[in-house]
């Protein structure tokens, strides 16, 4: 068993970059101060979130809230790529060829000529 051959470990860059994570948190972020500064039902009730969020997260982390972003920032662009992005990539090159397969076989029949007539 030690003399078989174990193919190399891909590398992480040989992943497409999907950046689902990074791209929720900016989402979220823009979504959130939108709402804040342009739907005024919605801005007194995240003022009392953004202090009450403020207020925990310097108890709990000592990091001020407007810091968090950049202690954030890293540890979720590192979750999407040695996580997302590889598992993403795995299941996207596993289905692809099924749907290539299905797309062939259903332009076959639309265009190849079973229902042709010579």
């Amino acid at each position: 068993i030690s003399s078989m051959h174990h193919p190399p470990s891909p590398s992480l860059s040989n992943y497409h970059q999907f950046k689902i994570m990074c791209n929720i948190y900016s989402a979220t972020q823009e979504v959130l101060t939108y709402s804040r500064h342009c739907i005024p039902l919605l801005s007194p009730i995240l003022s009392v979130v953004e202090g009450s969020a403020r207020a925990i997260i310097l108890k709990v982390t000592n990091f001020e809230l407007e810091n968090v972003h950049d202690v954030l920032q890293p540890h979720i662009a590192s979750f999407d790529e040695t996580i997302l992005d590889p598992v993403i990539s795995g299941v996207v090159n596993a289905v692809s060829p099924i749907f290539e397969n299905v797309g062939n076989f259903v332009g076959s029949i639309l265009f190849g000529g079973w229902f042709r007539e010579d």
